[in-house]
């Protein structure tokens, strides 16, 4: 097997197999945001196939608050990418009226539904996944891509039990290990001390958030936290670390690494390969698990009387019935965003 850094998928403008919006059809609403949906959705020529999650981004909604290049910034990277702890971007097209990405439907929901639900993982679990978070941002890193917004809702967790790390919108491009990037921009909870001070983040930055995953995967909450922002803010810069006394040496060496407040300092920034021989990984085969030998060491699943009342909702008021307003196979040269569309060759699995 050729390894996936050294893959690339096959560009394809979309009128080559003539697919669109309506080559798909629509199964049940996963969820909705302030600019568009996501689908579960199966092709209508494979009636039996494999099912996917639509993305659905509404192109006046992205426009008016300036948000398009987020969404492009999204499928060029998915384009490009090709890792199996990294979301796969299957197909993209365009209507006049939305922008649609095809992806990996993940059914296990994402880590913040198993956090809120279980409260905390033990270590043996926690480090499963953040080890997988670990090889797929490895990966990003590797083509010169900072991620900037790793939080446990963009963990999703596929069939067989493994992480997908999803959500690409701001991600930045072209940053190499010293590079920086200066805007501001993240979750509250798990945004990195230079970020706060204005200083520029680079690579580092993604190594403080897996910090950040694995303490709130270990003790329920992320680092640092309280509900009042400006407080927040002041303790991710300043304020001492506070590990539970039930966290084993190795788990808390590991965290105030990843946590140091010094970039410079932070585990992994100078040698790459420092995080996987850290002691808390230690007898973790990661080629084995690079290659997904390794099974998860508990079953995360979400059933769908799991699913959360806003969901629930959707899915009365929807009832998976979905119509582009203005799709229509003639007219699909109409406002266009430039090289959005793809299609990914039979031999980049």
């Amino acid at each position: 097997m050729v390894p996936a850094e050294q893959r690339q998928p096959k560009l394809l403008d979309d009128s080559h197999k003539g697919l669109g919006y309506g080559s798909f059809q629509l199964l049940d609403i996963l969820g909705q945001g302030t600019f568009g949906k996501v689908f579960k959705v199966r092709r209508k020529d494979m009636p039996h196939g494999e099912e996917f999650a639509m993305k659905v981004l509404k192109k006046a909604f992205l426009v008016k608050n300036n948000h398009l290049r987020y969404a492009i910034t999204e499928c060029n990277i998915l384009k490009l990418s090709n890792h199996p702890y990294v979301i796969k971007l299957h197909f993209s097209f365009q209507t006049p009226e939305n922008l649609y990405m095809i992806l990996d439907y993940c059914p296990g929901g994402d880590l913040a539904f198993h956090l809120n639900k279980r409260q905390i993982f033990d270590e043996n679990e926690a480090r499963f996944y953040i080890a997988e978070v670990i090889l797929a941002m490895e990966y990003i890193h590797s083509l010169n891509i900072i991620y900037r917004d790793l939080k446990p809702e963009n963990i999703l967790i596929d069939l067989e039990g493994h992480v997908k790390l999803a959500d690409f919108g701001l991600a930045k491009e072209g940053v190499n290990d010293k590079g920086q990037a200066k805007s501001f921009c993240g979750s509250p909870a798990y945004l990195a001390p230079e970020m706060l001070q204005s200083k520029g983040v680079g690579k580092a930055g993604d190594i403080y958030q897996i910090g950040a995953v694995l303490y709130e995967l270990l003790v329920g909450f992320p680092p640092h936290y309280t509900e009042n922002i400006k407080k927040l803010y002041e303790n991710i810069k300043n304020a001492k670390l506070q590990i539970p006394s039930y966290i084993s040496k190795d788990a808390k060496d590991l965290l105030l690494s990843l946590l140091n407040k010094n970039p410079k300092s932070r585990l992994g920034v100078q040698d790459k390969g420092e995080i996987k021989r850290h002691p808390f990984f230690k007898g973790l085969d990661w080629n084995k698990l690079y290659n997904r030998q390794i099974a998860p060491p508990v079953h995360l699943k979400m059933d769908e009387e799991e699913d959360n009342e806003e969901i629930q909702y959707l899915k009365q008021l929807e009832k998976a019935k979905f119509r582009d307003n203005d799709y229509q196979k003639d007219n699909q040269t109409l406002n266009r965003v430039k090289q959005f569309s793809f299609i990914r060759g039979s031999n980049d699995e």
